[in-house]
């Protein structure tokens, strides 16, 4: 989740920087610039809310995006694509006449849904990890954690001659393994 996270954010600041490159020529204007069709707030302001939006949107989405797909859950992979497509069509909105009024606030209802869906899936599946922890006492063997973790092993047998699977020293070694990447979660 942690590397979604990431992928997500810089997803997000590569989108927000490249929306903002093209504000620079009015930038350098003397004073504040104001468009005719939301003349309550400037333009720079109004640039910055709906990039700070689709920060929020991309980061999360990516969330769901990656835990979806590794789930299989179709309601994951869908949700992803249909909020982007709605956020877009909200920004539509701001070619009304005072339509950032409205645009604004429909927008970070987009990202408050996105941020919400991402923060009851990562709740549920920290939920689900600890009722595995607590079952199973406290080995963690999942799908994302045990490859590198046997490619550590193997390493350890094949260059220090290190013991077996049966052999109790080796056993307790693999699970001091195991208890250490759950904690760098």
């Amino acid at each position: 989740m942690l590397i979604a996270l990431a992928g997500g954010l810089g997803h997000g600041v590569a989108h927000a920087v490249f929306f903002c490159i093209s504000l620079l020529t009015p930038a350098f204007g003397p004073a504040t610039f104001f468009v005719d069709k939301c003349s309550q707030l400037p333009f720079f302001l109004v640039s910055a809310i709906i990039a700070l939006a689709f920060v929020t949107i991309h980061t999360f989405s990516m969330v769901i995006a990656f835990s979806g797909y590794a789930e299989g859950n179709k309601v994951d992979q869908y949700f992803v694509p249909a909020v982007h497509l709605v956020a877009g069509m909200v920004t539509l909105v701001n070619f009304a006449s005072g339509g950032c009024v409205v645009g604004i606030p429909l927008l970070y209802f987009m990202a408050i849904l996105t941020s919400l869906h991402c923060g009851k899936m990562v709740m549920r599946r920290l939920s689900e990890t600890r009722q595995h922890i607590s079952k199973y006492g406290g080995l963690l063997f999942h799908q994302h954690l045990f490859p590198p973790l046997f490619f550590w092993s193997v390493l350890l047998v094949k260059v220090w001659g290190a013991g077996h699977w049966y052999d109790p020293i080796w056993k307790a070694h693999c699970i001091m393994l195991h208890r250490t990447a759950y904690a760098n979660l």
